[in-house]
């Protein structure tokens, strides 16, 4: 307490304070009080006759002289500064003395003239003299409160309703008044103010209230400070009294409601909004520290909350908190103190009003809908100065006002935080305010660690929201420009803890969440940052910055930004065996959308038939892609991507082994021929993990798999790798793959042959890794290594199989590709000798299927789908097949079973929309060779085998045996079948006679044989003289060249004329050829008559002169033998 009194006394010599204590000694308290008490009326006053709380008995000094009654007074004041001596002055009954003092009436002051002027002077003094003695008569009560002993006595005997009286009393602050009226009020101000500061009485004085002498109730103790204060409000020094008493009285919350009621807090609005040169620096920022500190305990009335925001609370904070940024006053280091206090104060009221400014939930109890948020600029302007000058350093500051000003850094981004996390409008409401991210970026410097956890909260927060764009505008940036690159900075290297870090990492992840904004987002770093973070040992971060790349890969654009910064190597870095399946999934992912970025179509379908990716990843053609120039599979597979490749393929998961696939799949699409070569020459052991691929369970990953072997087996290097590789066993898995395939999805019904079961059609994603395992096997049977492990693997039949499915009927690329396949075969044993100790080379081919499986192709090849090149080629490489197959004649039964004959009547159709000439202008359309090599074919199918009683002399020339070969009418059930077999084709005939037109020798000369061999058999008899045969032979043996195809056509039609083919005769019988005669009886057929006048006869005995007719025995021998490429008759 600041009494000038007791300055004085404190100032003294210690003999002062020795002498108040021999005066107490001495007695004299009791003597002094004695000449007061001894001038009442009647009888002496004493303790037991009047009790210490009547103090309303005026005192009658009529003896006693004033200036007596003076030192008295001030004597007893004295004593009272002294500690020592209070208990006494109190016991003695100092206090109803000092109270009656305090009651007396005032003087009155006559008016008067110049006369009595004298006497009014007199009077004055009197007054001044009284109010003099009821100065000392505050003043000694005050020190006597001073006395922890004294306190309750004090109390009890009513000296609080005396001191509120002389607050209140008009006469004291009448303004004629001197110094010493202000000086009572003053006093008795200050003594309230000492009262207010003890824990007992906080409660007491919000709640008394006071009985006048004359029975009318006067306010209590708040109002009349409060109307004390309000007066004063220009006098820094009582108004601050009264508040520092409002302070104390704040302190217990029973208080609240009564503060509230009485309107404290509009005299503390008033206050804070004085100007701030209204008073010293030292005087004025103390008054705001009380002001502050007192709302800081109103604000935690959470009910009155509306009554601080009416009443202006928010705008005079905010206007404390730029009056004193802005005042460049010199201040000493207490005034520094207090700004720094008024800070932590106003912060704590700003804390407790949040919930009412942002609309929080909490708020309104959590029931019912979230209440609207008031329209409270300045508290988010309070927000923004507290974060901003508490996190300012400052070196004047003392080590105590430094911790307090963390405090505020601490609890203003504590704020901040709850408003961001409030539902739902808080983290809206902030995005607005775009200084609020750079103000938490400042907090962020500071190095505190809570203050830190709580500004990356509210950063983390804000990162997710976007301030509203004006009409007509685009979307303002997410941050004010710089403050992502400074939160950046304040992340990498200012913040230590790694809680901290994860949610800086949420609050980049958050960032990048804003599409339109993510490339410039990108260059500011957001992404390096985050995977900077990454490389912490934290799960958490790690996740986040999977979970952001894998956003970030999803747009095919943002590709080779992510390739500049070498994603590939960072994430290799970055993997680790025991990360979480999660994790591993997303990584996996990036890849795979890494690798597809560049994988655009090229083939005779356009990019825009492809609507989406599911269209893309549907297409069964194997594709050639185009890639852009960053070459992204190659810089994938340099920077260590096959690696984690290689351990992800490892993990049970079935959708990790599927993105895998996926991956390896779009790195083989790469044009740039070294990504092939090292995939398949990779330490990884890619191959490896394709063919574990290939027997998965899943169709998608067989699927990708296969997919990626055929791309793969386009390089020639990846050819000879996969054939040398004999562990992995390519050839042989992708028959397993295929045969797999075809059981699982094309199972056939017992007793059907290929009829599919009533399960249905088989799904496109079959039929996708059966093109592509054909595509594979076509690439690797440019090495005969792999067409004979094929071959030994027992291949062929799946190969046939699948391609005679059902399926496989649209799939026409594919069928063509198997095309050469099937002829690569075919030819793979041409020339080489054959093993005459067990089953041929053609004939294990013939018997696994090949020639259905070149049905089933000549089938997809003539259906229209394809150009006439395509088509030619696909024409010329069955005909060569079967040509190269029928060169065995242990093969021509199983030719002929499985279609042979019904392929060529394929292949030859060029005019399939007129029944009558469906083979017209054959030679003209598919070529001399197409025309040799089916000549070539239906002639050793057509020829009939020795009998085994015929032996042929290599020297001579002569025969042995029953009959000549070919000539000879075989009754066994074989010959029967295969004739019926060669007949049942009626195009077979009609294909000759068209073929006949050809000008190649060769190709003649095997249809003057095929006319002969078909002129035995009965019903292909008749279709030559219906279809004009006879003419066909006369105009081929007139016009042959050779004796031997002449002939050939004399015995042809001598076939022709006889209803059972004639026999060669021997040469020791002599007889002409020509001399055999046709008997009208024997001929029973109904042609005779066409025959013998079209001079088939006379044809025959000119075609077979005497002078041939060795030359034609030796035919006849020679007509049973098979034909050879580049031979006349084998």
């Amino acid at each position: 307490m600041k009494m000038p009194v007791k300055n004085n006394v404190d100032g003294g010599g210690e003999g002062e304070a020795h002498l108040h204590v021999r005066i107490r000694n001495a007695g004299f308290i009791p003597r002094l009080l004695s000449i007061i008490r001894q001038n009442d009326t009647g009888d002496e006053w004493s303790d037991e006759d009047q009790p210490a709380s009547n103090y309303s008995v005026p005192l009658q000094s009529m003896t006693l002289d004033p200036e007596t009654e003076k030192f008295v007074v001030v004597a007893l004041a004295n004593l009272a500064l002294d500690d020592r001596c209070r208990p006494t002055l109190v016991e003695d009954g100092a206090v109803p003395i000092f109270l009656r003092l305090l009651n007396a009436p005032e003087v009155p002051v006559v008016a008067g003239n110049q006369q009595n002027e004298g006497i009014v002077d007199g009077q004055e003094d009197n007054r001044m003299g009284a109010l003099l003695l009821k100065l000392d008569c505050v003043t000694a009560l005050s020190n006597l409160l001073l006395h922890p002993a004294n306190f309750q006595a004090l109390v009890n005997a009513g000296v609080v309703p005396a001191f509120l009286d002389l607050v209140r009393n008009e006469a004291t602050t009448a303004s004629g008044d001197s110094n010493s009226s202000r000086e009572i009020q003053k006093a008795c101000v200050y003594a309230m103010l000492g009262l207010a500061k003890d824990p007992g009485m906080k409660t007491r004085l919000a709640e008394a209230s006071q009985k006048s002498t004359k029975g009318n109730d006067q306010a209590g103790a708040i109002p009349t400070m409060l109307a004390f204060a309000s007066k004063n409000l220009a006098n820094a020094e009582l108004c601050g009294i009264c508040i520092s008493f409002f302070n104390h009285l704040s302190s217990r919350s029973e208080n609240h409601e009564l503060l509230y009621y009485e309107g404290a807090v509009g005299l503390l609005v008033r206050v804070l909004q004085k100007p701030s040169t209204a008073e010293a620096p030292a005087t004025i920022y103390a008054l705001w520290l009380d002001c502050l500190t007192t709302l800081a305990h109103l604000a935690s009335h959470t009910a009155r909350h509306r009554t601080l925001f009416d009443d202006g609370v928010l705008e005079a904070i905010q206007h404390f908190l730029i009056v004193s940024a802005a005042d460049q006053r010199p201040r000493d280091a207490l005034t520094d103190r207090n700004v720094i206090k008024s800070q932590y104060a106003a912060s704590q009221i700003i804390f407790k009003m949040h919930e009412l400014c942002c609309g929080s939930v909490v708020a309104d109890g959590g029931n019912g809908p979230a209440p609207i948020p008031v329209d409270a600029p300045a508290f988010f302007a309070c927000l923004l100065l507290l974060a901003t000058q508490s996190a300012a350093k400052n070196s004047r500051l003392s080590k105590s006002a430094a911790l307090l000003q963390q405090r505020t850094a601490r609890r203003s981004a504590l704020t901040i935080a709850k408003v961001a996390l409030a539902v739902p409008h808080g983290a809206r409401l902030l995005a607005e305010h775009v200084d609020i991210p750079p103000a938490l970026n400042m907090v962020m410097r500071t190095g505190i660690h809570e203050a830190q956890v709580c500004a990356a909260i509210a950063l983390c927060n804000l990162a997710a929201e976007r301030a509203a764009s004006t009409k007509g505008k685009p979307l303002p940036r997410v941050w004010r420009d710089a403050t992502v690159e400074d939160f950046i900075v304040i992340t990498l290297l200012r913040v230590n803890s790694s809680q901290t870090k994860g949610i800086c990492a949420k609050a980049l992840f958050n960032l990048l969440t804003h599409e339109d904004a993510r490339d410039q987002l990108m260059r500011d770093g957001v992404l390096y940052a985050l995977l900077k973070l990454a490389r912490l040992e934290s799960d958490s971060i790690r996740d986040l910055a999977l979970r952001a790349l894998y956003n970030i890969s999803l747009d095919r654009k943002k590709t080779a930004q992510l390739l500049e910064m070498e994603l590939v190597r960072v994430l290799a870095k970055m993997y680790q065996a025991d990360l979480n399946k999660t994790m591993k999934r997303l990584m996996v992912g990036i890849f795979s959308n890494l690798s597809s970025a560049s994988c655009i179509l090229s083939t005779t379908t356009s990019d825009d038939e492809y609507d989406d990716d599911e269209d893309f990843e549907s297409n069964t053609t194997v594709t050639k892609p185009v890639i852009t120039a960053t070459h992204v599979e190659l810089q994938m597979i340099q920077e260590g991507a096959l690696g984690v490749l290689k351990s992800l393929a490892k993990v049970r998961d079935p959708e990790m082994k599927l993105y895998v696939a996926n991956v390896l799949y779009n790195l083989s699409c790469a044009g740039e021929t070294r990504v092939a070569e090292l995939l398949v020459q990779d330490e990884s052991q890619v191959l490896g993990i394709l063919v574990a691929q290939l027997k998965s369970e899943s169709r998608d990953v067989r699927k990708y798999a296969a997919k990626t072997l055929a791309n793969l087996s386009v390089s020639p290097v990846a050819v000879q790798v996969m054939t040398n590789d004999v562990a992995s066993g390519v050839v042989s898995v992708i028959n397993d793959v295929m045969k797999g395939v075809k059981t699982k999805t094309e199972a056939t019904t017992p007793g059907n042959g290929n009829i599919p079961s009533s399960s249905g059609a088989s799904p496109p994603i079959c039929v996708e890794s059966n093109c592509a395992c054909v595509f594979t096997l076509r690439n690797l049977f440019s090495l005969e290594t792999n067409q004979r492990k094929f071959i030994a693997c027992n291949g062929l039949p799946t190969l046939a199989g699948l391609l005679t499915s059902p399926a496989m009927a649209s799939e026409a690329a594919t069928l063509r590709v198997a095309t050469d396949m099937v002829c690569s075969l075919a030819k793979l044993n041409v020339g080489s000798s054959r093993d005459d100790g067990g089953v041929s080379y053609e004939e294990q081919l013939v018997k696994d299927g090949i020639v259905r499986a070149l049905v089933a192709i000549a089938k997809g090849a003539m259906d229209g789908s394809t150009t006439t090149t395509e088509e030619n080629t696909a024409c010329i490489n069955i005909a060569t097949s079967l040509s190269s197959l029928s060169v065995n004649p242990r093969c021509h039964d199983g030719m002929l079973r499985d279609g042979a004959l019904d392929a060529l009547a394929l292949l030859c159709t060029t005019n399939a929309g007129d029944a009558r000439a469906p083979f017209k202008g054959l030679i003209g359309i598919r070529g001399e060779t197409f025309a040799l090599h089916c000549m070539m074919v239906i002639r050793n199918l057509s020829r009939q085998e020795s009998p085994p009683s015929v032996t042929h002399s290599a020297h001579d020339g002569n025969f042995t045996g029953n009959a000549s070969d070919g000539l000879h009418v075989t009754t066994s059930k074989a010959e029967d079948v295969r004739s019926q077999r060669l007949t049942s084709q009626p195009a077979l005939v009609p294909i000759v006679l068209a073929l006949s037109q050809s000008t190649s020798p060769q190709t003649r000369e095997h249809v003057v044989v095929s006319l002969y061999n078909l002129a035995r058999l009965r019903r292909s008899k008749r279709q030559l003289i219906k279809n004009d045969g006879v003419k066909v032979l006369l105009r081929l043996g007139t016009s042959a060249i050779t004796a031997f195809k002449r002939h050939v056509c004399a015995l042809a039609l001598q076939a022709l004329s006889t209803q059972s083919p004639p026999q060669l005769p021997s040469q020791q019988a002599g007889s002409d050829s020509g001399a055999a005669t046709v008997s009208n009886t024997d001929w029973d057929e109904p042609h005779l008559d066409k025959v013998v006048q079209e001079g088939i006869v006379a044809a025959i005995a000119t075609l077979a002169d005497s002078h041939h007719h060795d030359l034609l025995v030796s035919v006849s021998t020679n007509l049973g033998r098979t034909a050879w490429f580049g031979t006349g008759l084998g």
